[in-house]
This record gives structure tokens, C-alpha cells and sequence, in this order.
């Protein structure tokens, strides 16, 4: 199974918080929040908590929940 890098997991920090995309400043309450903002649970997006465990990288993230979450994030 193909991994998404340390790269893309900073870049999806990145999207979610623009001005401290650090590990520490993960935060489950503003993925929650942008996940309900953006019907990520209609868009089929993986469940926040799962978002909040590979930001974290806690768990390794597959290219599928990169590719998932950056969904999310983009506006299309």
C-alpha cells in the first residue's frame, strides 16, 4: 500500500492551519469543525478523528487518506 509522505502530511497541516502547521498545533476540535463546515461525512472524506490521528502522525497516513483529506480541504 503506498504511504503519503512527511511532505504531504505538513502540506494538509498546512491547509488546516496556515499560520502554525506544527504537529502541536493539531487540533481535533478545528478538524471536527472543518468537517462539518465542508459535509465531509456526505463527501464520503474519512472520519475526523482518523484526520486528527494522521496529522499528528500517530498513525501512518495511506495515500487514499492524504488524497481524502485534501478533498476536504480544496474547494472543487
Amino acid at each position: 500500500m503506498e504511504m503519503a509522505t512527511p511532505d504531504e502530511i505538513e502540506e494538509l497541516r498546512w491547509m488546516m492551519s496556515p499560520f502554525d502547521s506544527s504537529i502541536a498545533a493539531v487540533n481535533l476540535k478545528r478538524i471536527e469543525e472543518t468537517y462539518d463546515l465542508f459535509i465531509g461525512h456526505e463527501r464520503g472524506i474519512v472520519h475526523p478523528r482518523l484526520i486528527f490521528e494522521y496529522l499528528k502522525e500517530s498513525k501512518p497516513m495511506p495515500k487514499h487518506g492524504y488524497e481524502s483529506v485534501k478533498k476536504l480541504l480544496t474547494v472543487s
